[in-house]
């Protein structure tokens, strides 16, 4: 038996800013999105029952985890992060 996640799952992408992030998940995934404000991250978590995962800035992660870990959840979060010429660590 196979079970389509696309089909039953949305992936929830915080911040209006990561929109490009949603439209690429639903063109080359063919998951459903949901965008929301980096401010209503608590409301969305707690009112999404097909969230499957999680998609989030730095900004707005600790809210994103703090929010899955509050409503006793355990789908993944994805991190967006941005390439620097700099890093803070030495690479491994």
């Amino acid at each position: 038996m196979t079970i389509q996640l696309n089909k039953y799952f949305r992936i929830l992408v915080i911040g209006q800013e990561n929109q490009f992030v949603a439209d690429i998940i639903e063109r080359d995934l063919d998951f459903n999105t949901r965008v929301v404000p980096e401010d209503q991250v608590d409301e969305a978590v707690r009112n999404s029952a097909d969230c499957g995962a999680i998609v989030v800035s730095r900004a707005s992660a600790e809210a994103a985890v703090k929010a899955r870990e509050e409503r006793g959840l355990r789908m993944p979060i994805f991190l967006l992060s941005r390439r620097r010429k700099r890093r803070s660590w030495p690479p491994t």
